[in-house]
């Protein structure tokens, strides 16, 4: 029996928040095609200087986006293309990422 094993991929970021505080926002990577299912969803919060990072990851095309923490619980929007980023992560490789933080919406 012959196994063929591929490096896996990793990706590090940094959130671009502005102002805001980097403990306010999470950041979501998805699978570009869930496929069957067997690709999480992975969430992480960045830290205080506004780092996050993915490891282990299977090579691959991905969505990456990021959410205030309090709209995160309220909404579905991990599925919402428009609000993420595609990218392909390639085995062996560490990816970086600059990814823009929302705006959040004013209130009148």
């Amino acid at each position: 029996i012959v196994v063929t094993v591929a490096p896996l991929a990793s990706l590090r970021g940094r959130l671009q928040a502005g102002a805001a505080r980097p403990s306010d926002f999470v950041v979501v990577l998805a699978p570009a095609d869930p496929g069957d299912g067997t690709q999480p969803v992975r969430v992480a919060y960045p830290d205080a200087e506004s780092r996050f990072g993915f490891s282990g990851l299977t090579p691959g095309k991905y969505r990456i986006g990021a959410q205030t923490a309090a709209e995160a619980s309220q909404a579905r929007w991990t599925s919402d293309a428009a609000r993420m980023t595609e990218l392909e992560l390639r085995a062996g490789a560490s990816t970086e990422i600059d990814l823009p933080a929302p705006i959040a919406p004013k209130n009148p």
